[in-house]
């Protein structure tokens, strides 16, 4: 397997202007930076010095989902698919294209924390779609946004309507691979649920649905009381925790200060809105029925394959999955499903991991148990 720390990738931004090929700028203050992988850089500064997201890096789209009548600017949709058309065009039309993947982040996620995992997919001949959730990253925010399980959907459905990815448009296939990580794991089995004809199979990386509740009684406060879960994150001074297992890694320091500053630059842009109001809404705990339904109904007329990646137990504080909620999946769906584990790597375990998290990823879009 290639190694991808050596690949980097290029991006033609809103306006048509070309991007370099690492997101952000390469010349930093931080001595860290050498020790990023090749394609990663920090985020640009401001006047004050402060991380900032800079210049939308991929495409803008407008979707139903962010436009409302009273709203007077629509809150458009942040996307990069690679490879892509040359033009305006954005459907991927390279011939013999194997697969579309469509990476769904997790809940404070930027798209962009994926080149690494777009670079070793397209490499290997697949089309590769990231975008940014509503709220997030360079996506704007609809008026009056809940940020729940149906705006999710729907603006990840909309979006694959817009590319064409799910017409067959530059695949030759109408079927996709999601591959969802952490509450974008969540987001994935509701969508497949939902439309299973346009899946061809699931990849899940510490995926929220099933899972250890954060707190006891999460699910009951949840429902009666969102409203304090937003309040205690809104008022938070930072971003989420770190997501990596051992930082004494050679290069890990390099990445979590990486992750750390986008984060602090999305927040900056973005506040934690859509952090705090997706915990309080969406069923990151109470998604059985869902994982269930996966096996039978619409979904038994199309069974697609489910690949569950995770960290070893007691090594990822953010998602914990226990014995019994890996058995939720696997008597779901049979042998369809395969639970694999990465060792010595924690919740972001694609950084962390990246070039076994790339070779699990390649050997499933390889299986002949994709539909």
């Amino acid at each position: 397997m290639a190694d991808v720390s050596r690949r980097s990738m290029s991006y033609t931004n809103a306006t048509g202007a070309k991007m370099p090929d690492a997101v952000g700028t390469q010349d930093q203050a931080e001595s860290s930076t050498t020790d990023l992988p090749q394609g990663l850089a920090f985020p640009p500064k401001d006047d004050k010095g402060e991380p900032t997201l800079g210049p939308c890096p991929g495409k803008l789209a407008t979707l139903p989902s962010g436009s409302t009548l009273r709203q007077k600017q629509v809150a458009q949709t942040h996307y990069k698919l690679t490879p892509a058309r040359q033009g305006d065009d954005d459907v991927a039309a390279v011939k013999e294209v194997k697969r579309g993947v469509v990476y769904v982040n997790g809940i404070f996620d930027l798209s962009l924390r994926t080149d690494m995992m777009a670079a070793e997919v397209t490499a290997a001949g697949h089309a590769f779609l990231q975008y940014d959730h509503y709220g997030r990253g360079w996506s704007g925010t609809p008026h009056k946004a809940k940020f729940n399980l149906d705006q999710h959907v729907r603006q990840l459905h909309e979006l694959l309507e817009a590319t064409g990815l799910t017409d067959g448009a530059g695949t030759g296939k109408s079927k996709v691979v999601l591959v969802g990580h952490s509450m974008g794991g969540c987001v994935a089995v509701h969508f497949a649920r939902q439309h299973p004809e346009v899946v061809a199979g699931v990849i899940l990386m510490a995926p929220a649905g099933v899972m250890q509740p954060p707190v006891p009684g999460f699910a009951c406060v949840q429902s009666c009381m969102p409203c304090v879960i937003r309040g205690m994150l809104k008022g938070q001074k930072e971003a989420p925790p770190g997501d990596f297992y051992d930082l004494d890694k050679p290069g890990m320091a390099a990445i979590n200060e990486w992750s750390e500053q986008w984060g602090a630059a999305n927040k900056a842009k973005n506040g934690l809105q859509a952090l705090a109001c997706s915990a309080a809404a969406m069923p990151v705990a109470s998604s059985h029925a869902a994982v269930r339904a996966l096996g039978k109904g619409a979904c038994a007329k199309h069974p697609f394959p489910v690949l569950l990646l995770r960290p070893e137990q007691g090594k990822d504080p953010m998602v914990v999955l226990r014995p019994r909620d890996v058995t939720v999946y696997a008597k779901a769906l049979g042998d369809r499903f395969k639970d694999s584990v990465v060792k010595d790597a924690g919740h972001c375990f694609f950084l962390e991991k990246a070039a076994e998290t790339h070779a699990e990823i390649l050997a499933f879009l390889g299986s002949p148990q994709l539909l």
